[in-house]
């Protein structure tokens, strides 16, 4: 099929339009931010005899989305350790337990 961009608000876009990658070096979860141009994509078909990317225990429905990019170069920013904790969410996400208790 014909080449195209996807548009803001559809799956494609969703899926492809990621501009962050995440590492794991086995001492911790790393995030770096990318930039690259928006993904030319194309239709593609194909054939998965055993899909191994659900948990076990997940069933998936409907036909696979499949599509096909040509490769492009990404500027990648340094990589920084991902905090596991509530000090990595939003100060509006925090609720100070006595607070949230009726004693705050």
């Amino acid at each position: 099929g014909p080449l195209f961009e996807p548009k803001p608000g559809t799956l494609e876009h969703f899926l492809t339009e990621r501009y962050c990658l995440y590492a794991d070096d086995g001492r911790g979860l790393h995030r770096a931010e990318i930039h690259h141009p928006p993904w030319e994509l194309r239709p593609a078909e194909i054939e998965i005899a055993l899909n191994t990317m659900p948990p076990d225990g997940i069933e998936l429905d409907g036909e696979p989305i499949c599509h096909l990019a040509q490769r492009q170069d990404v500027v990648i920013w340094p990589l920084e350790p991902v905090e596991r904790t509530a000090r990595a969410l939003p100060k509006r996400h925090l609720v100070n337990a006595s607070d949230a208790n009726g004693k705050g």
